[in-house]
């Protein structure tokens, strides 16, 4: 799977950059034990705001841990963001997932050969198995 580059990840609406920035700035102002909360951060978005700045959100929060030493796991952020990370559809465990270049699709594939496709913004499949 391709890591997006800058150019190929859209940029984010003025109202969610503003959000993010703030976050950014607290983040760089916060001792270890006071980082904000994303969960506050997007409380009171849409689901497709939510989805957008979760992303972000995660990074920044997973780099300033990185700075402050600490050593955050994937695990954690599955557990605190699950329902935000499902996608739906599938009736056996999915094994491979990969993005489209701009990062507007999501293919997932399932222990039972099927293939689904997600616009990256909603959790149910865009179109029938293949």
């Amino acid at each position: 799977m391709n890591e997006p580059t800058p150019e190929t990840v859209a940029p984010l609406p003025a109202h969610l950059d503003a959000i993010r920035a703030r976050s950014e700035a607290a983040l760089q102002q916060a001792d270890s034990g006071t980082l904000p909360r994303i969960e506050d951060q997007l409380a009171g978005l849409s689901e497709p705001d939510r989805l957008a700045l979760l992303r972000e959100l995660v990074a920044l929060e997973v780099a300033g841990r990185l700075q402050r030493g600490d050593k955050p796991r994937a695990e954690e952020y599955r557990d605190r963001f699950r329902e935000a990370l499902t996608l739906k559809g599938h009736t056996w465990g999915v094994h491979s997932v990969a993005f489209s270049p701009d990062d507007k699709r999501i293919a997932s594939a399932s222990g039972n050969g099927t293939v689904k496709i997600y616009d990256s913004e909603k959790p149910l499949p865009v179109q029938p198995e293949q």
